[in-house]
């Protein structure tokens, strides 16, 4: 569904979900109506049926099911068929489109490798009554605050971020500006702003966790 990318995934929590999710493309695509009817699937690898010229390394998952790696492959098959299917959402709405996880788990792969994973927005992904909300939350400030002509630095934070963060989605900065009832200069000054890197960042795994726990109720 797109280019070829690599996510980095928290396993405990989420290679299982998102290996289930990939096998059950055939069936959602309505090609097969059983796991083991399609042929181009790894899933033979794991069951033990079929691994041509051993292109799969199962050992990873397999272990993380059992020691035994016949025990791992009837359990596998018992989770590949309990019905219970991670949402497409769920697969791609991931906290960057690199990283699989929760939270903890994104803060330490972000600290340890020093913002060298590449993050990708998809383009207006989030409203910016969505992206508004989470700077309201976040600097105790009200739509009405931001569009105001207060010059307090709590404020001016705020709209930068609000700013930073819709720019990262792809807005462009005259739909910025209309949104805030400000000049368009004023917005380019906001995305220029230097310093509020963490800021933005935190904002974004708020806007996320907010959507994440939406989806969830």
């Amino acid at each position: 569904q797109g280019r070829y990318k690599a996510i980095l995934c928290d396993r405990d929590n989420y290679l299982l979900a998102l290996l289930k999710y990939i096998h059950h493309n055939p069936i959602r695509a309505e090609i097969v109506e059983r796991l083991d009817a399609y042929p181009w699937s790894s899933h033979h690898a794991y069951t033990g049926k079929n691994n041509l010229l051993d292109l799969t390394d199962t050992d990873q998952v397999l272990k993380m099911i059992s020691e035994s790696k016949g025990r791992a492959r009837k359990r596998y098959q018992a989770i590949m068929g309990d019905g219970e299917i991670m949402k497409k959402d769920e697969v791609y709405a991931t906290i960057d489109q690199r990283l699989q996880g929760d939270e903890g788990f994104v803060d330490l792969v972000l600290e340890k490798y020093d913002g060298e994973v590449k993050r990708e927005r998809r383009k207006k992904e989030y409203t910016l009554l969505q992206i508004a909300k989470a700077v309201e939350k976040h600097y105790g400030l009200t739509l009405r605050d931001l569009r105001s002509a207060a010059k307090q630095q709590h404020v001016m934070q705020g709209r930068r971020t609000l700013s930073l963060v819709a720019q990262e989605y792809g807005y462009k900065g005259k739909e910025i500006a209309e949104y805030l009832s400000k000049e368009p200069s004023s917005v380019t000054k906001y995305t220029r702003s230097e310093g509020i890197k963490s800021e933005v960042e935190k904002l974004i795994r708020q806007i996320l966790a907010a959507n994440n726990s939406n989806n969830q109720v």
